[in-house]
């Protein structure tokens, strides 16, 4: 059994003005975009849905132009073809 220390204050001390500046050190805490769980600011991925997370927006899928060209010739071709016959 552990002996009783004389020296030993029972009051618990209260966080001071020097326990602010610790607390924004370290990594910081944010929601998920998708499932709104909290997460590591600098994460790349969400932990829990492992949802990316961009700090950019992705504009969709990269279409050539050329493919969009294709299907327009492709488009007015195959109307000509109607119309022609």
């Amino acid at each position: 059994m552990p002996r009783a220390n004389d020296d030993f204050d029972e009051e618990l001390e209260g966080p001071d003005e020097h326990d602010a500046d610790l607390q924004t050190d370290g990594p910081q805490l944010v929601e998920c975009p998708n499932c709104g769980r909290l997460i590591y600011d600098q994460a790349q991925q969400c932990i829990y849905c492992k949802h990316w997370i961009s700090s950019t927006v992705v504009n969709g899928p990269d279409f050539k132009p050329w493919i969009i060209a294709a299907a327009i010739l492709a488009l007015i071709g195959f109307i000509a073809y109607l119309m022609l016959r």
